[in-house]
C-alpha cells in the first residue's frame, strides 16, 4: 500500500487524522506535504479545530 492509499483511509475515517497520526499510519516525516500532493491530485482538504488543543484533525474527500 503506497503512502497516497494509507493517506487516503486516515483522511476518509469518521474521526479524521491528525498530523502525528499521519506521520504514524502513513511513514512520511512531511506531512503537510503529502496532503499538499493529495490536493494536486484532486482531493478536497479541510481542517477542523480539536476543542482545547493547539492541533486540529484533517479529513478528505476523494475526487468525484
Amino acid at each position: 500500500m503506497t503512502q497516497y492509499d494509507q493517506l487516503a483511509k486516515l483522511l476518509t475515517r469518521k474521526r479524521g487524522a491528525t498530523s502525528l497520526e499521519i506521520i504514524q499510519g502513513a511513514g512520511t516525516v512531511s506531512p503537510h506535504s503529502r496532503l499538499a500532493e493529495m490536493k494536486a491530485r484532486g482531493w478536497t482538504i479541510w481542517r477542523k479545530a480539536l476543542p482545547g488543543k493547539t492541533h486540529g484533525a484533517y479529513f478528505g474527500k476523494a475526487p468525484a
